[in-house]
This record gives structure tokens, sequence and C-alpha cells, in this order.
């Protein structure tokens, strides 16, 4: 572990997230919500598990870490978030015994840029505001939208402005 890390731990700094565990490239690389969503929760326990194995407190290291998922159309994605937090908090309780603030899962969201169409270019903003809406709805922590135009090419200006928005 790094020592700026360190420091942080150390110093119970909080909303530092020095790991943040990713499922987004599982998801854009073809995998369906569910998997997405087990693929990532096991590479959270085996983070876990290394820092165990480094003698580390649950306490000093899990409320820093932090969740990476996309969101697509399919309809396991308006509840992915309630389910990982859910199954994480369980796990970090019964198996690690770790405290309340340590059970809770802190998780950020893109809209899914798998789900965008070059053929259909016009609905891409309505795809991406759905799965916003999954997202804002499931209470995901942090959001980033894709812009309409990234199946096809750079963002241009004017799509960076409309995804921000």
């Amino acid at each position: 572990m790094g020592d700026v890390q360190q420091y942080f731990i150390d110093k119970k700094v909080r909303n530092f997230y020095s790991v943040s565990i990713s499922g987004y490239h599982i998801a854009e690389a073809g995998a369906n919500p569910i998997s997405q969503l087990a693929f990532t929760l096991a590479n959270g326990f085996t983070y876990v598990e290394y820092y165990l194995s480094r003698g580390m407190d649950i306490n000093a290291f899990a409320p820093n870490l932090s969740f990476f998922f996309s969101n697509g159309m399919d309809p396991e994605y308006a509840v992915m978030g309630r389910v990982a937090r859910r199954l994480w908090a369980k796990a970090l309780k019964h198996r690690y015994g770790a405290d309340e603030r340590s059970q809770m899962l802190k998780y950020h969201i893109q809209t899914s840029g798998r789900s965008l169409h070059a053929q259909e270019i016009d609905f891409n903003d309505i795809r991406t505001t759905l799965q916003a809406l999954y997202a804002i709805y499931d209470n995901c922590n942090s959001l980033h939208t894709n812009a309409y135009d990234e199946a096809i090419t750079t963002p241009t200006e004017e799509s960076v402005v409309m995804a921000s928005s």
C-alpha cells in the first residue's frame, strides 16, 4: 500500500475512496446486469481478503472502498444498487464483523456506451436519460452520462454540453 493511501487511512479521512472496484468494463464487454454485479462484488471481496491478509482491520479500509457500475436498458439495472448494497452489508457484517460505516457500499454509475446506436443516434439521449433515471431512483452516489454521439465519434462539444446538463 502506498504512503498516501496509508496516510488517509491513518488520519481517517472521510470521503476519500482509495480503491474503485469497477464493473463497468465487465458490462461493456457483454456481461448482463447480474453477472456484472456478481463479478464486481467478487472483486471487492478479493480486495477485502487481501487487505485482511496484510493484517489490516476491516473498519480501517472498508469505508474507503467504492464501486463503479455500468447502467444499461435491462430492468435489473433499476435495482442493482440496492441489491449490491444489501449483499455487501450482509457479507461485511456476518463474515467480517465490520461496523455499520464499513458495511455501506458507495457506488458510481456511468450510463452504458454499449447501448448507444450509430443507426439511431437521435434516440441515444433517450436511452441515456432512462439509464440515468434508473441510477437516480436506485440512489447511486454519483453519475456520469454518456454523450449521444459516442457510438460514432469522439463526442462533439454540443453533445458533451447536453450530456452534462
